[in-house]
Formats: C-alpha cells, sequence, structure tokens
C-alpha cells in the first residue's frame, strides 16, 4: 500500500504529537497508521496492521499506559518504542514506514 503523508505538527488535530511519548493514529496503510513520538526530532510510524495472522484483518490500538500497542483479536502487545512484539502469538515487529521531520513537517512515506 503507497504512503505519502505530509503532517503539520503545529495542526491542533496532532497537539499529541508535540510531547514525547505522544501519539496519534492517521488515515492510510493497510489499517491505519500510528505515529509515535520517541525524542524531540525522532517519530516512529506503523502500520496498524498486526503481524500475527495479517490477512484476518487484525489491527492494533495504544493501550492505557501509552507503552504498548494491543491487538484486541488476538492480544498480541507490542512496544511502541520500536514495534517489537512483547506478548504473543506475534513473533515479527509492527510495520514501520519512512519518516523525515524538519521541525514543523512530519512526512511518512514508504
Amino acid at each position: 500500500m503507497f504512503v505519502d503523508i505530509y503532517l503539520y505538527t503545529t495542526d491542533p488535530a496532532f497537539s499529541p504529537l508535540n510531547a514525547v511519548s505522544g501519539y496519534t493514529y492517521l488515515n492510510g496503510g493497510s489499517k491505519g497508521i500510528l505515529v509515535y513520538r520517541k525524542s524531540q526530532n525522532e517519530f516512529i510510524a506503523y502500520d496498524r496492521h498486526c503481524s500475527y495472522k495479517a490477512v484476518d484483518g487484525n489491527f492494533v490500538t495504544v493501550d492505557v499506559s501509552g507503552l504498548l500497542a494491543v491487538d484486541g483479536t488476538c492480544s498480541s502487545k507490542f512496544l511502541v518504542t520500536d514495534g517489537t512484539p512483547n506478548q504473543g502469538p506475534a513473533v515479527n515487529p509492527l510495520r514501520i514506514y519512512q519518516s523525515a521531520f524538519d521541525g514543523n513537517v512530519l512526512h511518512i512515506f514508504n
């Protein structure tokens, strides 16, 4: 799936991304995109499609701790800091899209 998104971090709709560890969801990718602010200058964009039985269409959401992305169907859990599985049945990480940040605009692409 082709992804080419420009996100303006000054847009009030994306205010959660103004703080380190903030996240938001975007349309795009396979089942949506999870954008996580890892540091002041680094973002990670994951496809929300769970890596376990991807053909089933499972997708992840961030849990209340803000540390894990959880698939409500298969119960797989992934660290939002790098997308690696924390609890199975998933053994593969979430798909990461490329990103570039110029201080105001975040470009997410593949």
